[in-house]
């Protein structure tokens, strides 16, 4: 949606004419720009006779059924938000272009350049006007976000200043709504886009909030070195670079490292919002000194050639007011939305950057009068009739000032300071604290546990005590943690070499575990530091330091073998073998097996048991016999219950069961009273009637 977008939408060609009247209102006077999303006109409104900017979406993109209702809702909520770092929106609606119907945005004529017209003509901006220029795009977006709004595609030209210098966030609304079309295919999106988008869009994931702070960080980065992050030789390339990469930020940005590495982390969730973006980048102002005034390139989106040069008035040597304002945002927990960091209106006919504070007469005396002229101002010098004695007085202050210095040194007078806090800063940011105290600086290194190294740990002096100019302060920097002392850990438990690591600053981490006969499951084995196994105890390593450790699993667990029919004493030196203790059962019959040997065991064959685990047997007494009871003569009911008395059973009944037993046997073989059986067997008796000569006489009575 810039003036350097190459490409023109289809249907608001470049080459053909345009209509005189867009609207029934504007008057359409030169096209600035033309992208594949946005065309944009300057225009002049006949009912305001104001110049204004007319953005024309294409076409294609507005011709979507779902996008109408969108823009309606969106615009209405751009609208409504008011600050004085984001563009006005003047109206918004839909019209026709050449037959077709379109939707468009009109908003301020702004004539102060961009950050992409300074970066084109490259010019860098200092620590401190980055500050600045970042706190007021902090104010716009803190603004545009408490109304539930993002800009999805914050680049360098959509950071404009207008003809009053104040810094202007363009596009709010219309960007998000051009960008959700456009990312729906990401092989189209153009180079420049790709550019300032964040991690997460380039993930497929909508734009957020933050990823409005990631755009802002990238832009800032590139203003002060020239260079976008991840830049690769694609669209693609570049999307990709940045996915799960910290942003490189350079320690040479000194007190802004620390805060734009945290800006544009990778991960939403570990990233600045913008209210805790400005508040850091206050944080480092105080750290910085006072901006100088940027010198604007001109009529940006509207103009080639750049105005006449501006000539910057030396303020007077005071404080400056802009940090108390920046620091009363901090203490209201949210980015300032003031118009501006002055606190006073630049007098008529000049023209101030918002980064060059105009500085208060009234703020500096109590007797001065409030109305006292701002004496800061970059001024046109076609446009200021007053003579200009400012340099003069301000030279010869200067000369005067030398003079007294000179004669107080000479008459051997010293000045003395207080010491500031200067613990938690980097050396960088220590000494720029105190360069203008005339102190004599020494480093003394010193190892520390808790303090990042190069961090100032305290000084000496310490914080709050007055030192005479030319004296010595030593700032104590932290060379980092202390080297570590290797333990040795071979033999103790895996919680007591957690401890002792954990006690020296190591950190243990399990390794390979490994069955040992002698060495107690739980135990370490041996160890050594990954990528330096010569590393023995006694030998120096850096806090956190991964030790890994090699663990004892105990004795391996033993294979239970068959012992069934193996004799008692062959079984016990088996087991016995294996590191396995037998238990004897009771002795029981069995009929398959020998007196003697095993009949059953539990566990049973080919269970794991651990070392010195018990396996109990049962051993044979051989089979279980009983003796065979007389049969002779008895009839079938009483050879049954004697056969069942003696445990054994009635088996095939032959013959005439009207008589007696004449005949038993057994598995074939025939039997007589008193012989052997296993308990249980089925005896067949053979049963007759006997002769009459035989039979006793029945007596009668």
């Amino acid at each position: 949606m810039s003036e350097h977008d190459e490409a023109s939408p289809g249907g608001l060609s470049a080459t053909g004419a345009l209509p005189r009247l867009f609207a029934d209102r504007y008057r359409l006077t030169a096209r600035r720009g033309s992208g594949v999303d946005v065309a944009i006109f300057e225009a002049v409104d006949l009912v305001t006779n104001r110049i204004v900017a007319v953005k024309v979406v294409h076409p294609d993109i507005g011709g979507d059924p779902e996008f109408a209702g969108k823009f309606f809702s969106t615009m209405a909520s751009a609208a409504g938000v008011r600050h004085p770092n984001l563009s006005e929106v003047i109206e918004y609606g839909r019209a026709s272009w050449a037959g077709r119907s379109v939707f468009f945005v009109v908003g301020e004529h702004l004539t102060g350049g961009s950050l992409r017209d300074l970066h084109d003509r490259g010019r860098r901006l200092t620590q401190s006007q980055a500050v600045m220029v970042g706190l007021d795009m902090c104010r716009g977006l803190d603004m545009a976000h408490q109304a539930g709004l993002v800009h999805g595609d914050l680049r360098p030209s959509s950071v404009v200043f207008g003809d009053d210098g104040k810094l202007r966030i363009t596009d709010l609304g219309l960007a998000s709504l051009v960008a959700d079309e456009l990312w729906r295919a990401p092989d189209g999106i153009g180079s420049d886009r790709a550019r300032y988008a964040s991690p997460e869009q380039a993930s497929g994931q909508p734009a957020e909030q933050k990823s409005d702070v990631y755009a802002t960080t990238l832009c800032l980065i590139e203003s002060l070195t020239g260079e976008v992050p991840f830049v690769g030789e694609s669209t693609v390339a570049t999307l990709s670079n940045r996915v799960d990469k910290l942003m490189p930020v350079s320690a040479d940005l000194g007190p802004l490292a620390a805060v734009l590495e945290r800006a544009g982390r990778p991960d939403p969730a570990d990233r600045s919002t913008v209210a805790e973006f400005g508040k850091a980048l206050v944080q480092a102002a105080e750290r910085l000194p006072r901006p100088t005034p940027i010198a604007l390139v001109g009529d940006g989106l509207f103009a080639e050639a750049e105005p006449a040069p501006m000539v910057e008035v030396a303020p007077p040597a005071e404080p400056t007011p802009e940090l108390a304002v920046a620091a009363e945002a901090v203490a209201a927990d949210t980015v300032d939305e003031s118009p501006d960091l002055t606190l006073q209106p630049p007098a008529p006919g000049t023209m101030v950057h918002p980064t060059a504070p105009v500085y208060d007469e009234a703020s500096a005396s109590a007797s001065a009068p409030a109305s006292a002229p701002a004496a800061t101002a970059l001024v046109e010098p076609s446009r200021q009739n007053t003579p200009r004695r400012w340099p003069m007085f301000a030279a010869i202050a200067a000369a005067l000032l030398a003079v007294a210095v000179a004669l107080f040194v000479f008459l051997g007078g010293t000045s003395s300071h207080v010491v500031p806090p200067l613990a938690g800063l980097d050396r960088a940011a220590a000494l720029n604290m105190v360069s203008q105290y005339q102190w004599s600086i020494t480093d003394r290194n010193e190892a520390s546990d808790s303090v990042p190294v190069g961090v100032v740990i305290r000084s000496d002096p310490e914080a709050g005590v007055k030192l005479d100019e030319g004296k010595v302060l030593t700032l104590v920097i932290s060379a980092g943690p202390a080297p570590r002392v290797l333990p040795e850990l071979s033999g103790l438990t895996v919680d007591d070499a957690t401890q002792k690591l954990k006690a020296a600053g190591l950190v243990l981490q399990l390794g390979e575990q490994s069955f040992d006969e002698t060495i107690p499951a739980d135990t370490v084995i041996s160890w050594q530091v990954p990528g330096q196994p010569g590393l023995v105890a006694g030998n120096n390593v850096v806090m956190g330091t991964v030790v890994e450790v090699k663990v004892s699993a105990g004795p391996e667990p033993r294979t239970v073998p068959s012992l069934a029919g193996r004799a008692l004493a062959d079984a016990t030196a088996t087991l016995q073998n294996l590191g396995l203790v037998i238990a004897q059962a009771d002795d029981v019959f069995s009929s398959k097996f020998p007196v003697g040997s095993v009949v059953t065991q539990d566990p049973a064959a080919d269970a794991k048991l651990d070392r010195g685990g018990t396996v109990t047997v049962a051993v044979s007494k051989g089979p279980d016999l009983v003796a065979v009871p007389p049969l002779a003569a008895l009839t079938v009911q009483q050879a049954s219950d004697a056969l069942a008395a003696a445990g054994l059973k009635l088996g095939k009944v032959k013959g005439d069961q009207a008589g007696v037993v004449v005949l038993s046997e057994a598995n074939g073989q025939v039997l007589v009273a008193g012989a052997q059986l296993e308990r249980g067997t089925s005896v067949d008796v053979t049963f007759a009637v006997p002769a009459a000569s035989t039979v006793p006489a029945t007596s009668k009575p």
